[in-house]
């Protein structure tokens, strides 16, 4: 029977996990054949017989502070999104704020929870010349190596393909599956809650309701904060409802929890209530008075990271047990056990107290992050725009897709799950997934909206890529259009004798110049959060898997000038940029920032991670770019010539040498 629990079946067995959908169910359940169909599906789309040729959907995390119900949620929609368009998705380098106590790679910490979505295809698998390839065209539908996008993954994770639809609750059916696919636990970690639920008597304790109470950042977050009370009167529905339950798990980040044991159901009255030892923060009942809370300035953010993370999971899988769910929809750490319960045979939906709210616009939705709005005074003024962000975010460039989108879209007030029309969607998704391009950076056919036979201005195409430069895709397909353009109006004048006219210059700096802040953009992670280590790699100024130990400033400088030569300016500028973060004397340093500026790199974008120790550091001052002229190449360090009297293989083989730091080849 194929795997259909949080773990898979070998490992359920071993644990002694009984979460596997159906398992109360009888043997001819519609989602049994289900169920087996999708699971080698996914099975087989992310685990490539050759990495080499697969495409593959990389996912650069934009938030490492983020807790774990966002980690969750990023994963989950790309794996959604990597369904639809036939791609195995991959993380790329990658820090968490939260960790276990198992080791894992620092620059992969989703394994410090899960296992890895692929067996045999993953970063470290890729080339150089595939990281190369996704910098440069990660943003075009028809590129082997695809950055993920979460406007469309958001809506992917609640759509079940055609296929499916049939079947009872689809919406929740598949958006369970996709989740239960994505956060497989470790087998230490499974075994870990195992003791737990048998040290608390679980089984025994049934019917069991579970409590997720969000209060700590909601108040400066755009969620609701309900008071105990409400919580309490909701768990004491329910006992009405059902009076054999009287167990309640409550999961909290509010420190005055305990009131809820004490003052609200009390064991007196035949409650048994467990609130676990957790790290928490005070109580605030509105943003005057506590201003400055927010998630990155918890008390446990980069602290006591390997405690919280492992709370973060208990608390959150056991509500995923539990028989009776209360929480807010507008919490990702809520939808998520409310969506595992059902692959466990709990088939009540959760009761969502936001729900209402959340129904009419007023709150984000839980891992549904596009109808997040943010939050301020500017965020409220959005509210009614909610629906009509969804829309624009699935599918930027169609004005009729848009208004059927938010005009169709609505989020059930009794179920919770959210409703994206089936023909809107196939619509739109079918687009995304299209064949690889022979010769990379080919514009895609529907690239800025033009359909065949139509034609925009490359200052149009230009203007329309500033215009959308919130939706990468979307920029980026008007941006290689326009150059397209560019390049074959320049090969038409260069047979005729003629250089490219004075707009046709402007214009092509213009979308190199978008191109490059939108690579930037990103790549946010990588040059702001990221450690220095993660970043070099990621970005393949040294090779995969070489400590920055054994890789100095030299061989960093070293690797972007051969970048240079190769013809790839924007690399070499980015690799010149993160080695002026390295240590290096102040000739070397010097070298290397000409060529960072003469490449139109700005000083002011080249920034050390909060947590490094340059980042207390001053940072050089601002300065203009320098010219773009060819003939300015990138100047090796310690002694090397000028790229304008090039040096022989030979020689730079030779150079490299005496440098003593060399490229760690």
């Amino acid at each position: 029977m194929a795997s259909r629990g949080l773990l898979g079946s070998r490992v359920l067995a071993a644990a002694g996990l009984a979460l596997a959908l159906g398992s109360a169910r009888a043997e001819d359940s519609p989602y049994e054949k289900a169920n087996r169909e999708l699971d080698e599906e996914l099975d087989r789309l992310q685990n490539p017989k050759d990495c080499g040729s697969a495409r593959i959907l990389l996912v650069v995390w934009d938030a490492p502070g983020d807790g774990l119900g966002s980690f969750i949620h990023t994963a989950s929609s790309s794996l959604a999104e990597g369904y639809y368009t036939n791609r195995t998705v991959m993380f790329a380098p990658h820090p968490l704020s939260l960790k276990t106590k198992y080791d894992c790679p620092k620059d992969q910490q989703w394994r410090c929870f899960f296992l890895p979505l692929s067996d045999t295809c993953r970063f470290e698998d890729l080339t150089t010349d595939d990281i190369v390839e996704a910098y440069s065209h990660g943003f075009l539908d028809n590129s082997r190596i695809t950055y993920a996008n979460q406007g469309r993954g958001n809506s992917a994770f609640y759509t079940p393909p055609i296929k499916y639809r049939q079947l009872p609750e689809a919406r929740r059916w598949w958006a369970a599956k996709i989740l239960n696919r994505t956060a497989r636990l470790r087998p230490e970690l499974a075994r870990d809650l195992q003791d737990i639920r048998d040290s608390l008597g679980w089984e025994g304790k049934r019917p069991i309701i579970g409590a997720h109470i969000r209060h700590g950042d909601s108040i400066v977050l755009q969620k609701p904060n309900f008071p105990f009370q409400t919580y309490a009167d909701a768990i004491q529905k329910i006992r009405q409802d059902h009076p054999n339950a009287k167990t309640v798990w409550i999961s909290s980040d509010d420190k005055a929890v305990g009131q809820m044991k004490e003052d609200y159901l009390p064991s007196e009255r035949g409650w048994e209530v467990f609130v676990p030892d957790r790290i928490r923060v005070p109580t605030c009942k509105s943003k005057e008075e506590c201003p400055h809370l927010t998630k990155m300035e918890f008390p446990f953010t980069f602290k006591d990271d390997v405690r919280y993370g492992t709370e973060a999971l208990v608390d959150m899988w056991l509500l995923s047990e539990v028989d009776y769910q209360i929480g807010t929809i507008s919490s990702h750490f809520s939808v998520i056990p409310g969506l595992l319960r059902f692959l466990k045979g709990h088939t009540s939906l959760p009761n969502y107290l936001d729900l209402p709210g959340a129904s009419k616009k007023k709150y984000q939705i839980g891992m549904l992050r596009s109808a997040n709005l943010g939050r301020g005074v500017q965020a409220d003024a959005r509210i009614p725009l909610r629906w009509r962000m969804l829309a624009t975010r699935f599918d930027p460039l169609s004005k009729n897709i848009q208004d059927a989108y938010e005009k169709g879209f609505r989020l059930p007030a009794n179920t919770g799950i959210p409703v994206i029309l089936y023909d809107v969607f196939d619509k739109s998704w079918p687009k995304w997934n299209l064949p690889v391009a022979e010769t990379p950076g080919t514009p895609t056919p529907n690239a800025c909206g033009v359909q065949s036979g139509e034609r925009m201005s490359v200052k149009d195409l230009v203007n329309k890529a500033s215009e959308l430069f919130s939706e990468p895709q979307a920029s980026a397909g008007c941006l290689y259009r326009a150059l397209s353009r560019l390049d074959r109006r320049d090969k038409r004048l260069a047979k005729r004798g003629k250089g490219a006219s004075k707009e046709s210059v402007k214009m092509r700096g213009l979308a190199d110049r978008t191109l490059l802040a939108l690579r930037a953009n990103m790549g946010t992670s990588l040059s702001r959060l990221m450690p220095l280590e993660n970043r070099l790699q990621m970005m393949a100024c040294i090779p995969k898997g070489v400590s920055i130990s054994a890789v100095n400033i030299v061989g960093v400088a070293n690797r972007a000038a051969d970048m240079f030569d190769a013809g790839d300016r924007d690399w070499a500028r980015a690799c010149f940029g993160l080695a002026l973060l390295m240590d290096g004397n102040k000739e070397q340093k010097t070298q290397i920032r000409e060529n960072f500026i003469a490449l139109g790199g700005n000083l002011d974008d080249v920034k050390p991670s909060p947590s490094s120790p340059e980042a207390s550091q001053s940072r050089p001052a601002k300065a203009d770019s320098g010219s773009e002229d060819d003939e300015s190449a990138p100047v090796k360090p310690n002694g090397g010539a000028s790229a304008k009297h090039r040096r022989k293989r030979g020689r730079r083989r030779k150079d490299r040498k005496g440098t003593g730091g060399g490229d760690g080849r």
